[in-house]
């Protein structure tokens, strides 16, 4: 249900469809179940719900102001705010898929990786929500793995690198966009609304110095700056599941290998946990052996990590509790097969 043409700035004169209005509606048809979200993309407005998506497309023709087509994407979205564009693309999570989409071909940019432990760690999908970091390349998935509202989890794909982060988060009820308040201003000294000439899509969050925050029952805490929540760490880690290694080592899948020693290209601070994990299925339950802890500001000397781990499908965890920081970019393994049967 849309309303006739409008200046901008202004509210919408009439709702009443027909000639010379250009108001009307549309009805989807009844295969896709009901509307769960709408989000723009290039000159179309997508319908999405949980089982399709529909480009509305404005023609300008009275008779037929918008024109009503099924996208060739063989999936929908999870519930409200589980769609995010950016870089021309729309970034989805769906009742059993995430994927990334042009409105022509899509891409899971999930399946195989995280996909399956995501979906069977959140309660419910419809209640999860996607924030971009827009001073990134990053697309933020908040969710509950429990019966509530607020996210005590996030996974986070970086669209360069393409890869995936798990995060543990504060109790998180939202993440957003905000100036940051400096200290001495009262809302009285704010700009007011009826003093901005911009439009809301125009205010760049870059530009304006906008930063990302979480938003709980007890703080308000600034999320690009801060690796605490209350004075306590916010635990981060990057692993890898399922790690057959059989096109490196050009041996069969069923050979088992063995690791020696990690070399990883990781710079940062504080306190690191390595684990080095094992299963004998691409998909089974990984046993983990305990800790290798190394200090990430001695990594410069120490350069490698000995943890020592064989099986046929390796798994290897970098899991940081420390206040600060840390970047992975890559890592070389001390790497021979064990035996073979």
């Amino acid at each position: 249900f849309w309303s006739d043409t409008t200046p901008a700035n202004e509210l919408p004169p009439n709702w009443t469809p027909g000639a010379p209005s250009l108001a009307g509606f549309i009805t989807l048809p009844g295969d896709g179940g009901e509307v769960v979200e709408m989000v723009p993309l290039g000159d179309s407005l997508l319908v999405y719900t949980q089982a399709a998506i529909y480009a509305l497309t404005f023609t300008g023709n009275a008779d037929a102001p918008m024109t009503l087509r099924k996208l060739p994407i063989a999936y929908g979205a999870a519930g409200r705010e589980c769609v995010v564009e950016f870089q021309n693309r729309h970034f989805v999570v769906g009742l059993n898929k995430i994927y990334v989409h042009d409105t022509v071909t899509s891409l899971p940019v999930a399946e195989d990786r995280i996909e399956n432990r995501f979906f069977s760690e959140v309660n419910d999908v419809t209640k999860t929500r996607i924030v971009q970091n827009t001073r990134t390349t990053e697309l933020i998935v908040y969710y509950s793995a429990q019966d509530r509202y607020a996210a005590e989890k996030a996974v986070i794909w970086n669209a360069t690198d393409d890869n995936w982060t798990f995060r543990s988060l504060p109790d998180v009820k939202c993440i957003s966009y905000a100036a940051t308040p400096t200290e001495g201003t009262a809302w009285p000294d704010m700009i007011q609304w009826n003093q901005e000439a911009r439009r809301w899509n125009e205010l760049s969050q870059k530009a304006e110095g906008f930063d990302l925050f979480y938003l709980n029952d007890s703080a308000f805490i600034k999320a690009l700056t801060t690796t605490t929540a209350d004075g306590a760490p916010i635990s981060a880690y990057v692993e890898r599941l399922g790690w057959d290694l059989d096109a490196l080592m050009q041996e069969p899948t069923n050979t088992r290998k063995m690791i020696r020693s990690i070399y990883p290209q990781i710079q940062g601070s504080g306190e690191l946990c390595c684990y080095v994990g094992f299963s004998n299925a691409p998909a089974g339950e990984v046993q983990w052996k305990d800790c290798v802890k190394v200090q990430l500001e001695d990594m410069p000397k120490t350069y490698k990590i000995d943890a020592i781990g064989h099986a046929r499908y390796l798994a290897i965890r970098f899991e940081h509790n420390d206040i600060g920081s840390f970047r992975l970019s890559g890592m070389e393994l001390d790497l021979i097969k064990s035996y073979h049967r």
